[in-house]
């Protein structure tokens, strides 16, 4: 039986698909540990496995004997490591979409407009809109979006509570012209 450390030797492409079947169970039981907590069906189960084979595959061509560490270790780590970052990424990204729209419905403006919390519709073009704001508005914006008070923008900034809230009404008057017309 060849062990890890001798395949990663060789470096074909025959030794890298070998490590790929071999580590498979490891990318499909991580990926199963961690689909229970997504928030939303955006990512699926097979967007983890797939983050899962590209760890694996950063793992064999960054892995060095020099790190006194077996690869099978390192390589678990790495798999790992990556499914976690991609759950925590699309609950982040969820969280922000959630808070904005709570943030919406909390200053008591209606739309007319139905958002699906599943698609990235409205998550790309509130990006968009986000692109196109100076700086001073995109940071009120943004800290607004991620439940800071406007205490606690007005601090942070170091501006008025006033102007704060005439920021996030420019921001969204404009927001509404660039979403719902």
């Amino acid at each position: 039986m060849i062990n890890d450390n001798e395949i990663l030797y060789f470096g074909d492409t025959d030794t890298t698909v070998f490590l790929f079947k071999k580590y498979e169970p490891i990318i499909y039981a991580a990926a199963r540990k961690y689909i229970g907590f997504l928030k939303n069906s955006v990512i699926g189960y097979d967007d983890l496995i797939q983050g899962g084979y590209i760890a694996l595959y950063n793992s064999i061509k960054n892995f060095k004997k020099d790190n006194n560490c077996l690869f099978y270790t390192y390589a678990t780590k790495c798999i790992y490591r990556e499914i976690i970052k991609i759950v925590s990424m699309a609950n982040r990204r969820y969280s922000l979409t959630s808070s904005y729209l709570s943030s919406i419905s909390d200053d008591n403006i209606m739309y007319s407009y139905e958002v699906d919390y599943d698609s990235f519709l409205f998550e790309d073009e509130l990006y968009r809109f986000c692109l196109g704001l100076n700086f001073d508005f995109s940071a009120v914006f943004q800290l607004r979006i991620c439940g800071f008070t406007y205490k606690e923008i007005s601090t942070l900034l170091d501006i008025s509570v006033k102007k704060v809230d005439y920021i996030l009404q420019k921001c969204k008057n404009n927001l509404k012209k660039t979403l719902f017309e």
